[in-house]
């Protein structure tokens, strides 16, 4: 019984997280697609596009491992990625930069939002007023942009993929180490 809770839920997660790569496959689009225009406006020099198409593949080398996996095999090939937990904190390292860059963008918009409105905020109190609406979980579409939104949302979807992979772990591993007494006792006996 307890085998076919875990199974089902690593299946679970692996669609969980497809799901999570279409919505971020789709962002990633639409940014890339509005940094293109404004690089196609601002005519860049080979040197400049080269260093962007640079930063581009450094970013998919990072933080994108799952445009290796074999089309129409993602849920499957997640499944065992995620149940033999090897290099498994190369699929969830994208937490790390959607949060830097929201919390960088937010910050910007909120100084921004601040200067316009002549309200006088240092950095730290910029900082804490984010990271307060952070916790609230109130961002303003006045003050903040979708993308900004948009950004904040995939980050906590992802997180929270990763909570509950860890919960998984952590029954895995208290189901063997119940088991590795059990076999203790037996052979005891």
């Amino acid at each position: 019984m307890e085998d076919s809770k875990l199974n089902s839920t690593i299946v679970a997660l692996a669609k969980r997280y497809y799901d999570f790569i279409l919505k971020y496959e789709n962002y990633i689009s639409n940014q890339n697609s509005k940094e293109d225009a404004v690089i196609r406006e601002k005519k860049l020099s080979t040197t400049e596009l080269q260093v962007l198409e640079s930063l581009r593949n450094v970013m998919e080398e990072e933080y994108v491992p799952w445009r290796c996996l074999t089309k129409g095999e993602e849920i499957n090939e997640l499944e065992k990625i995620f149940d033999s937990g090897s290099n498994i904190i190369q699929y969830f390292r994208l937490i790390d930069y959607l949060s830097d860059s929201f919390f960088e963008r937010a910050e910007q918009e909120l100084k921004k939002y601040f200067d316009i409105n002549g309200i006088k905020k240092d950095e730290d109190e910029i900082i804490n007023e984010v990271f307060n609406l952070d916790k609230r979980g109130t961002f303003d579409p006045k003050i903040f942009s979708k993308e900004t939104i948009k950004e904040r949302d995939l980050m906590i979807e992802l997180d929270s993929i990763w909570q509950d992979l860890q919960t998984y772990y952590d029954r895995k591993t208290k189901k063997s180490q119940m088991h590795e007494v059990k076999d203790i006792v037996d052979d005891s006996f």
